[in-house]
């Protein structure tokens, strides 16, 4: 691949087809004389890194769970696989019993899949309605109650301190986001669970990877809430916007559901 995050555009003559194996996405594209047919299905079994393989229409389709049509008057030569971020919150809890000590600033990392985005190209872009997850995550519902509250991924993470301690969180189908939390009051802290609110995040193309916007969250004096921002990474080339605009209630109702 030419770049480290499969996002290249990708000419196809009329017959041919396009498969990408991404995380436990399997996506097979065919362009027609006049239409684009695709094909795709989710494997738990394995998580693999971008491997895309071309062919002919009708080769690739078999064992697919999910299928569509965009047909065109002229139909556009190009296709490109664009990745985003959840389009939910990712509610991640620690594998290991987490502690913040009093006075203490720490940057943890969270690893989460991407989603893949296909667009269209030619004389002009298309983006199509096709934005699949590279690993299907289960649903969880987090709030105070059954009626406020929203519906977010569940995740577990062991949040390192050291963002590229494994290699699979720095795999070309996943994004890293660092989490900063100050502890500025005199008790520890225990962090049940992590809300991070990707929907509202920047993805950029770092050094070594695709990252977010770090998740600054802090409490200055017991017994308040605290605060909660997000900041843009000091280097880095930003690759796709936020699906929702940063809001105070959604960041407030993820300071929330920080700390227990």
């Amino acid at each position: 691949m030419n770049t480290p995050w499969w996002g290249e555009v990708h000419t196809l003559d009329a017959g041919q087809s396009l498969t990408l194996r991404l995380g436990e996405l399997r996506l097979t594209a065919e362009r027609l004389d006049s239409e684009w047919n695709f094909y795709w299905n989710h494997d738990s079994a394995i998580e693999r890194g971008s491997e895309i393989e071309r062919g002919r229409a009708g080769e690739n389709a078999a064992g697919s769970v999910f299928n569509c049509r965009y047909p065109f008057r002229a139909v556009l030569p190009g296709i490109r696989f664009e990745p985003n971020l959840a389009d939910r919150p990712l509610v991640v809890h620690p594998v290991m019993p987490l502690y913040i000590p009093p006075a203490e600033t720490l940057t943890l990392w969270i690893s989460s899949p991407l989603w893949c985005r296909v667009i269209l190209c030619g004389t002009r872009a298309v983006s199509l309605n096709l934005d699949l997850p590279t690993v299907q995550l289960s649903e969880t519902w987090f709030g105070p109650d059954t009626l406020n509250g929203e519906v977010g991924y569940a995740s577990r993470t062991r949040a390192r301190m050291n963002p590229g301690a494994e290699p699979e969180d720095c795999a070309d189908h996943r994004a890293r986001t660092p989490v900063v939390i100050h502890n500025g009051v005199s008790d520890i802290i225990k962090i049940e669970r992590l809300n991070l609110p990707l929907q509202t995040c920047v993805l950029y193309e770092g050094p070594n990877g695709l990252i977010t916007d770090t998740v600054v969250w802090e409490r200055q004096i017991r017994g308040q809430k605290g605060s909660i921002s997000l900041a843009a990474p000091e280097t880095g080339r930003r690759i796709s916007g936020p699906r929702k605009p940063e809001s105070a209630t959604v960041l407030s109702r993820a300071f929330d559901l920080l700390f227990d």
